[in-house]
Order: C-alpha cells, then structure tokens, then sequence
C-alpha cells in the first residue's frame, strides 16, 4: 500500500480543504483584513479629535476662568482702595467734627489697605476741600470732597435728655430769640421742641395737660417707629408739629463735662433779699453745691461759665442769669451732680441761660420759668413749669465744640 508522507504541522497546501494559506511576496492579502485595519484607524482618528476637542475646550475654559479670576482681583482691589479712599474722608470728617484743625491725615494702615487725607481750607470760613487717598495691593482711588462745618453747640432743643425725658403736669415749651428781642408772652414762637437719645418705650413720658410748641425727636434706633418711644398718659396733650414725633438721622452728641483742674470749688449760697454778680471779667467760677434762696438773685453782667460738682439748687422766688442776654450763662454739672429749680414754696423761679448736665439729672418744678435750654442725662419737669426755648444759643458752639459736617460737593476718580 502506498502512503503519501503528512505535511508539516502549521503548513496548509494552497487549495487543501480546512488549511490557512500562507502569502508569499506578491500575493494580495484577503479584502477582510484590509477592512478591519482601516477601521481601527478611523476609530484613532476619531478618539484623538475628540480628545483634541477636550484639551481645546479645557484650555478655553481654563484661559477664560484665569482671566476672570484676574478681573474680579482688579475690581476687588480697587473696591477696597476705593473703602479706603473713603475711609480717609471719614475720618478727616470725624475729627475736625469733633474740633480738630488738620491739614493732612495720615497715612494710616489697615488690614484691607493704606489711606490718607490732603485737607485744604476754602474760600469761606469753614469751608474745606478734603481729598481722600486709598490704596489696595497696587490699585489707587480718590475721593474728593467739599465740606462745610457749621457750629451745633449743646443748645439745640428746648429740652433734651440723653436717656430719660418726664414731663407732667401742666408744663409747656414755647420759643424766642434773644437776637431779636425779649420773650413775647403773647407771641411766642413754636420751636420750643424736646428731645431725647433714647430709641426705647418710655424715653419720653408724658403725663397731663402738658403743652409742647414745637415737635419731640427720638433717637435714630426708633426710625420705623418713633411714636413708640412716647409714652402718653391722659388725653389733654398737646404738640404741635405734625409729625409730632420724628427720629433723628444720628444720636446727638454729648461730650462729658470735665471740670478745669485749675480751678478750686467750694459751697456758696445766697439768702433773704440778697443779690450777687458774677462777673465776666473773671468768666469761669467753680461751686460745689450752689444754693439760691427763697428770694435771692445771681446776676451775670456778660458771658460766664459756672461748673457744679455738687449740686444746684434755686428756691421759690430766686433768679439766676441776666434777662436781657439768657446766652450770657452757661452751667455745667459734671456726672456726680444734681440741680434743681424750683420746690414747692410759693413764687416764681427764674433761670435765664443754658444747663449742659450729660451725665446728670436736672429736676424742674413749681413755677420755675427757664429762658433758654436744658440738656442733661435725665430731666423731670413737672407742675407749672415752662421752658422758654431762646433760639439763640444754638447758634453758639460752646461748650461742645461740635460741629454738623455739610457736603456740598463729591468726586471720585
């Protein structure tokens, strides 16, 4: 029998049934094969598109978040150097308020930047041109501004308590102008206005036939509701201004009264008929505890200042101050004094002049009749008792030394 010899393992004869055909140089190689590379290359081709599209996309928006992150730097920079600018027209504003002669402030530090003020005086007295300068991690802004600082003495109402005003019995408050002449009896003014710092119920108390010609202000924390600072008893009240209640736009100041450490005080009363002068020649006087009898006068013949460290007192029928110029007198309680003006014994109190207590009380009564103005830490006027407002002494600016800041003009570059 004839056998024919197996071929190698692996080998295939062309045309053999169920064997692989090996391609020898020249052969064209199956259309499948070709098909299936050209696939893996479009697929490639295709994914590094893609990818290309996301690093480009990527990129985009990475460049475009960079700058964006630049720009709300700069805008932040130059917010703050614009805070700061402004910081330095506060502050210059703040302290010349408050009596301070500057002609530049600064350059003071902060932790959001650097700020300082050039102040150059006007063609008006009172007048400045403030220019603030801020700076912020490279940035600058300047803020200019035109101000006016007008005088606002401790005399700007007919009564104003910081804390507590009572007011009871058949008390009224009328006005005058000393400038202009003396009270007018059958025409007074209407700008006896009372006032308090308070923005809590009960700053005000009101009871009785009380008459105020004028408006009461409260403090600026009542703004949405004044009239709940004011606490009305009975129904035969009577005040003028319509609103009759407002609150102010910022709490008044009131620097403490600080006693001279030059001067000696000591007790003085007057008694009986007597009438003393004190005099302006001499100006500033200290006492203790003052006391004015049943009777008795303290004249001023000009302007003059009279500290109390202890307390006040004026009996039924004693009168203090000069009639003819009630700015003539100004008397200040420091924190540990009191006054009061007026008892119950018969006759007419009289005080002519202004009472600047910030951290004392004042207590008004019986007939006592002031021409001029009162403020104090806490007031309780009650029985006859009228305060006859003289529009005079706002216009001074002793013994604060404050002054209302007015912006007539603003810039910023």
């Amino acid at each position: 029998m004839n056998r024919r010899a197996a071929a190698p393992r692996g080998d295939t004869s062309p045309g053999q049934p169920g064997g692989r055909a090996s391609l020898r140089r020249g052969d064209v190689p199956p259309a499948d094969a070709g098909g299936r590379a050209g696939s893996r290359g479009l697929v490639l081709i295709s994914a590094l598109s893609v990818l290309a599209a996301i690093v480009t996309l990527t990129a985009t928006a990475l460049l475009r978040s960079m700058r964006d992150h630049d720009l709300a730097q700069r805008t932040a920079a130059r917010h703050q150097a614009f805070w700061m600018a402004e910081s330095a027209v506060d502050e210059s504003v703040f302290r010349m308020k408050y009596g301070a002669s500057l002609t530049s402030l600064g350059p003071l530090t902060d932790p959001r930047g650097i700020y300082w003020a050039d102040i150059v005086p006007g063609a008006n007295p009172r007048e400045f041109l403030i220019t603030g300068h801020g700076q912020h991690a490279g940035d600058q802004r300047q803020i200019e501004m035109q101000v006016r600082f007008v005088p606002l003495g401790a005399y700007q109402y007919a009564m104003f308590a910081d804390e507590h005003l009572d007011i009871s019995g058949n008390v009224h408050t009328d006005s005058f102008d000393s400038d202009l002449g003396p009270y007018d009896l059958e025409n007074p003014g209407a700008n006896g206005d009372v006032g308090t710092n308070s923005d809590e119920a009960g700053g005000i108390e009101i009871q009785g036939g009380v008459d105020i010609h004028g408006g009461m202000v409260v403090g600026p924390g009542a703004s949405g509701n004044p009239d709940a600072v004011v606490d009305y008893t009975g129904s035969a009240y009577n005040v003028t201004d319509d609103p009759d209640v407002t609150a102010a736009p910022e709490p008044f100041p009131l620097p403490p009264v600080i006693v001279p450490s030059n001067l000696t005080c000591s007790d003085y009363s007057v008694n009986g008929q007597e009438v003393v002068t004190l005099q302006s020649s001499i100006g500033v006087y200290c006492f203790d505890d003052l006391t004015i009898g049943a009777g008795s006068t303290i004249l001023v013949d000009g302007p003059v200042r009279v500290y109390i460290t202890g307390s006040l007192l004026m009996r039924g029928n004693s009168l203090f101050g000069a009639s003819i110029d009630p700015t003539w007198l100004s008397v200040m309680l420091d924190s540990t004094s009191t006054a009061t003006l007026g008892t119950s014994q018969a006759g007419t109190t009289e005080f002519y002049g202004g009472i600047y207590a910030p951290d004392a009380t004042v207590n008004i009564g019986g007939n006592t009749q002031v021409f001029g103005a009162v403020t104090a830490n806490e007031i309780d006027i009650y029985g006859n008792a009228a305060v006859h407002y003289d529009e005079a002494m706002s216009r001074i600016d002793d013994p604060t030394g404050i002054a209302l800041a007015r912006i007539l003009a603003w810039w910023d570059f």
